[in-house]
């Protein structure tokens, strides 16, 4: 891989691979002969010495501040001094922007934060457009979990922007393909992530393409989170001074304990100094002074503060639930590749030095946790893709009192094609006892076949002409079992007035939208009025 200016490389068009992450936003320049260029902004940029001698990792912090004149000023220049705490300051929008939030900045005129996020990211990207060469297109990365509403979002911006084209990547491929690995059917990735807001770790599965397809199709069978991002943990060093220096601070440093927000920033600066790759700086000890902090808290500190707040237990917890989940969806550990270090937490020695501890068996990746999904990004092609098609079968379950067990009515099977032509599914659904007043859509993801090609459990016909399942039941220890995928958000349908057993109450009607989400109609059939229309139920595999 090689590092070039960015524009055209040979005649071949670049492309502006961007990573909206919650604290950082990071623009790589690539190009189809394999060649990257972080793009970096004076006054914009940060850069932080990383990885390899004379190698920096260039980002913006993703932050902007309104002032008082309706004028706004952007990144490093908003996240330094007392701007960084001004109401009229706005941080982490792209949190807003994925759930769709209304709040608005305390100051700033009241502008809703998914608003400042569009002002922050259209004039990043304009001048990114207009610096790079305007024959660049954009590609985005994004979560597996967001919204169709957020990719439109980032559309609108690109466009707004004057980029030629653009489109998106999964942002676990682009992670992958950052760090320079080509994924291939059958192997596991698990994807760290820690940035200012959260820890969060995502088990991903590489699987066969659709029929046609061109690349393998990544899937996230596991994903757990925890509070502990960074922001926990300047909390934390903050706090720590303030117990070294009561007097100095006016605090004992205690938990609810008010942090002045000059302290807040002292450690961010020590968050910041404690990655660089000095090998001394690991053993510099301390007295405390508060004349220059930053100099006196060491890597050990920060170890020490890390673990005295349970940091460590959180990562193990974090990434022990994200593996349970996805062994609970047929995942195994043979299949497990590599590990790979995103987010700003992630630079730290400190999260390194534990994880690498955790998985000392497997590969680690850690030397690009910033920038590894922009450059992905940027040295993507979008494949030629075949007929889209649905990996994976997924039912409804529903108990059967004659039989005293509970049942599946299939909904998908594995290969149907989206968006539907017209319903995949028709249903109906009574009540379990007299009074019930909410009725819930139980949606189930159904195993994969076992190694020996055989499923754990069978399909049975029944006389209706529905597909139900027979076998080990869901809370069963056997593998293969069926997993709930609407566990987290469940779904239930209201009955007023309260529904009777046995009388058929609501009918529920499935279609699969472009976007491979399972959306509903819902009609009560007490009162012939239409409770759900189209609405996302679940993003299918």
């Amino acid at each position: 891989m090689r590092v070039d200016r960015p524009g055209m490389h040979n005649n071949q068009p670049s492309r502006l691979g961007v990573d909206f992450g919650n604290d950082t936003l990071v623009i790589a320049s690539g190009s189809d002969d394999d060649r990257w260029r972080a793009v970096t902004f004076p006054g914009w940029s940060d850069t932080i010495p990383f990885g390899e001698p004379d190698t920096r990792s260039s980002f913006i912090p993703v932050c902007i501040h309104f002032t008082e004149t309706g004028e706004h000023v952007l990144g490093a220049l908003a996240a330094r001094g007392d701007r960084a705490a001004h109401p009229s300051t706005a941080r982490w929008m792209r949190k807003y922007v994925l759930e769709n939030s209304p709040v608005r900045m305390e100051g700033g005129g009241g502008v809703r934060y998914q608003d400042a996020g569009e002002e922050f990211l259209r004039e990043v990207l304009a001048r990114a457009v207009r610096e790079t060469g305007r024959s660049a297109g954009i590609v985005f990365t994004i979560p597996a979990t967001a919204p169709e509403q957020y990719t439109q979002w980032l559309g609108r911006i690109a466009g707004a922007a004057g980029a030629p084209s653009w489109q998106t990547i999964d942002e676990s491929r682009a992670v992958v393909t950052g760090y320079g690995l080509t994924p291939s059917p059958g192997e596991g990735f698990i994807i760290l992530r820690c940035d200012e807001l959260e820890l969060g770790v995502s088990v991903v599965a590489v699987e066969d393409s659709p029929a046609g397809g061109v690349s393998s199709a990544m899937v996230i069978r596991g994903m757990a989170g925890d509070a502990a991002g960074c922001g926990a943990i300047d909390t934390w060093i903050a706090r720590d001074l303030m117990a070294r220096n009561r007097r100095g601070w006016n605090g004992t440093g205690n938990r609810g304990e008010p942090i002045p927000p000059a302290l807040l920033r002292i450690a961010r600066d020590i968050r910041a100094r404690l990655i660089h790759p000095d090998p001394g700086a690991r053993d510099r000890s301390g007295t405390g002074n508060m004349c220059d902090p930053v100099t006196e808290f060491s890597r050990d500190d920060l170890a020490r503060v890390l673990d005295a707040n349970g940091f460590f237990v959180s990562l193990g917890r974090t990434i022990d639930r994200a593996l349970t989940l996805a062994r609970s969806r047929g995942f195994e550990d043979r299949a497990l590749r590599a590990v790979l270090l995103v987010g700003s937490g992630c630079t730290l020695p400190a999260v390194q030095d534990a994880v690498l501890t955790r998985f000392a068996a497997c590969p680690v990746h850690c030397d690009r946790p910033r920038d590894a999904a922009a450059h992905g990004a940027a040295l993507s092609a979008q494949p030629v893709q075949g007929p889209a098609r649905i990996r994976r079968d997924y039912a409804l379950r529903y108990w059967d009192p004659d039989a005293r067990e509970h049942r599946y009515r299939f909904l998908v099977h594995g290969g149907a094609r989206f968006p539907s032509a017209g319903q995949v599914a028709r249903v109906t659904i009574c009540a379990a006892y007299d009074g019930q007043t909410q009725l819930g859509i139980p949606l189930y993801e159904m195993p994969t076949p076992q190694g020996d090609g055989m499923s754990a459990l069978e399909l049975v016909a029944e006389e209706t002409g529905g597909v139900r399942l027979a076998g080990p039941q869901p809370d069963s220890a056997a593998r293969g079992r069926p997993v709930q995928v609407t566990g987290d958000i469940p779904v239930f349908l209201a009955a007023s007035p309260p529904a009777v057993k046995g009388e058929p109450r609501f009918e529920l009607t499935f279609t699969i939208d472009a976007d491979r989400r399972l959306c509903v109609t819902v009609r009560d059939l007490a009162s012939g009025r239409l409770l759900k229309k189209d609405e996302a139920l679940h993003m299918l595999a």
